[in-house]
């Protein structure tokens, strides 16, 4: 019998979808913050004006920062920016006393600019004893700070890419790592298709061109007691708590993404090993700590099952410093999905991620209340109207089709759902096996159905665009609203999937528009208000109603194998 007391879509219904809280243009910046010893200090000062996103990201480390820059053009525009922020602690200037300061971690992104090397050296004889500095030289032989003067430890960095925000650190003395982060593709390009095109509109992009060839490097400086070529001090000691000793690994940083939400890696390799055995995955603000520790409790939730072996990664430890959380993870070994997929119905990798979806919905499956199942779509709709604005005849449409599933006698089912198999989130490893990562939107009151129809509307959209279809909604419709051979399968795995778990015919085109709603609703934190109408999602969802009766949707709304 179903228990009235099971909630259904728990987290997703205790979330604030937020109009534009996600967005590429606040992403958090300064990746070789991540090597540092700690990631909270008392204040900053930074000598030049950092980007919008380093200081985004120095804001998050400290509440004072003091920026030191001769341009006025430079400091309005970091003035600027912190009033639009709302960062009381920003302050800009032209010149400082900066041999006496206050700040704990000094910054300067290029110390060979103006004077900016013999500031540095003077800050040093003074700086208090857990003092941290970095020290970029942009491209070619370090500069000398006197480290050995002031009797700190001091660590060189290799940087990519060769200008702008850094996006990927690994110590200068292991050649190996580097190499690592661009066989697992987590450094920063050294070209971009966006430069040459806007070469071919005959105008050139600032200098250095992100394609020439670039040795950037930076120091790392910090007090005598602290092993700075060692796994950062704060993450040893997160990994420690968890019972995984780091002493003698090495380790890089990959900083890579254009959202905020996407974390920092930290990829590990144990000593006497040439590849990696383990990552750990960093918030970049607190505020997206809560996704991630789900992530953390939904592996150590499927571990303990059979089919999860080597389906998902291994759980190592969880912890947080300075309010971000820290999740560390066993490496999985294998291959981008895009990289190996067919993109045809009888793609092997097709076959196998769709049966072990199906194999976790029958695994965790529980009945709940069909009238719960109601209650989470219809509040999902609430917010989607909220936000999306849509006409009424679009409200009232959804909401019949919602109120349905109350009327469902026969046990609902619901399953542990990943919440987000997008290929872009899959590996295929070295045994053919499809490998689920980024846990961090999983359910475990999830709906069934809902990992099948995004999974198979990312690979649709994928096969869509091997054939010359760039549009995501155009080449989505293509293959789960008209026909196909592609829309076949799709009809034969929902009608594996609801025989698996026994879920009733009726409720497959509740599902699928639901599917759509709650994708809507994470999609308009990506967007700004007046685009929220382009969104993939929200489109999508409105091109399966208009189109109800179209063959593919005819056919899964059926019930038919």
């Amino acid at each position: 019998m179903p228990d009235p007391d099971v909630g259904v879509l728990s987290r997703s219904r205790a979330t604030r979808f937020i109009v534009g809280s996600n967005l590429r243009t606040e992403l958090s910046g300064a990746g070789w913050l991540y090597a540092l010893p700690r990631l909270r200090y008392g204040s900053v000062l930074a000598l030049g004006a950092p980007s919008a996103a380093s200081l985004t990201a120095l804001t998050r480390v400290s509440d004072q920062v003091t920026v030191v820059d001769p341009s006025e053009d430079s400091r309005r525009r970091v003035a600027t920016l912190a009033t639009a922020r709302g960062w009381d602690g920003v302050q800009a200037m032209a010149a400082d006393d900066v041999s006496r300061p206050q700040a704990d971690l000094l910054v300067a992104p290029d110390a060979r600019v103006g004077d900016r090397a013999t500031a540095v050296r003077r800050w040093l004889e003074t700086a208090p004893p857990d003092a941290v500095a970095f020290v970029g030289h942009g491209q070619g032989a370090a500069t000398d700070v006197g480290t050995g003067a002031t009797g700190r430890s001091s660590l060189s960095v290799r940087l990519t890419p060769g200008h702008g925000e850094v996006r990927s650190l690994a110590p200068l003395g292991d050649a190996a790592m580097p190499a690592t982060l661009r066989d697992l593709e987590l450094d920063a390009p050294r070209f971009r298709w966006s430069s040459f095109k806007v070469l071919r509109k005959g105008r050139l992009p600032d200098l250095p061109f992100p394609w020439r060839p670039t040795d950037r490097r930076a120091t790392i400086i910090a007090g005598p007691d602290i092993a700075l070529g060692a796994v950062p001090e704060y993450l040893a000691r997160v990994a420690s708590d968890g019972g995984h000793d780091l002493n003698g690994w090495r380790w890089a940083v990959a900083a890579r993404g254009d959202y905020d939400s996407q974390k920092v890696l930290v990829v590990l390799v144990p000593p006497g090993s040439s590849g990696p055995t383990g990552t750990v995955k960093i918030t970049r603000a607190s505020e997206h700590s809560p996704r991630l520790e789900n992530e953390a409790r939904a592996l150590q939730t499927l571990a303990g099952l059979d089919i999860a072996n080597g389906r998902i990664p291994t759980p190592w430890f969880s912890g947080d410093h300075a309010g971000r959380a820290i999740v560390g993870e066993a490496f999985v070994d294998g291959a981008p999905f895009r990289t190996r997929a067919r993109w045809d119905p009888g793609c092997p990798h097709l076959a196998d991620a769709v049966g072990w979806l199906t194999d976790l919905a029958v695994a965790t499956r529980r009945d709940v209340p069909a009238t719960a199942v109601r209650e989470a779509l219809l509040d999902l709709l609430a917010r989607y109207a909220g936000i999306h604005g849509p006409a009424a005849a679009e409200v009232d449409q959804l909401r019949a089709i919602f109120e349905r599933v109350g009327d469902i006698e026969e046990p609902f089912p619901s399953v542990f759902q990943h919440g987000d198999p997008g290929i872009w989130n899959l590996l295929v490893d070295r045994g053919d096996r499809t490998v689920f990562l980024d846990w961090e939107a999983a359910e475990a009151d999830g709906l069934p159905l809902w990992d099948l129809f995004y999974f198979f509307r990312s690979y649709a959209v994928g096969a869509a665009r091997k054939a010359g279809t760039r549009d995501p909604v155009e080449g989505a419709a293509r293959h789960m609203v008209d026909g196909s051979p592609l829309a076949d399968r799709l009809i034969e795995a929902a009608a594996a999937y609801r025989a698996a778990v026994g879920l009733p015919a009726a409720a497959v085109e509740p599902l699928a528009l639901g599917c759509w709603v709650h994708r809507s609703l994470k999609e308009a934190m990506r967007s700004t208000p007046e685009r929220l109408g382009t969104g993939t999602s929200v489109r999508f969802l409105r091109h399966m109603l208009e189109r109800r009766t179209a063959p593919t949707l005819a056919r899964l709304y059926g019930g038919e194998a």
